[in-house]
């Protein structure tokens, strides 16, 4: 899959910007910022970790856009597993 430039996420354009984010910390591989309406990943992640992260970060920005009210855990289950099932029936290379 190749992470583009920017998505249209609920009719909104959000920058995706890939930076080294190492003086963040090891835990930080993501952030979605509503306010700014980006989503960055992390640089130093492979580009399949990279391609998960996105997945990630679109639902953090869903949740919060729409008061799904998600749990951290929920988001992380639902991207790892909705990117497990696009990538193993290769909807998504």
């Amino acid at each position: 899959m190749k992470i583009p430039n920017k998505l249209k996420i609920n009719g909104i354009d959000v920058a995706i910007k890939i930076e080294d984010r190492t003086e963040h910390g090891a835990s930080e591989y993501g952030s979605a910022l509503c306010f700014t309406q980006t989503i960055w990943l992390n640089s130093s992640g492979n580009k399949e970790y990279q391609e998960l992260v996105l997945f990630h970060e679109i639902i953090e920005l869903l949740n919060e856009e729409n008061d799904m009210n998600l749990t951290h855990q929920n988001i992380s289950t639902l991207a790892t597993s909705l990117y497990a099932v696009l990538k193993d029936n290769k909807l998504i290379s």
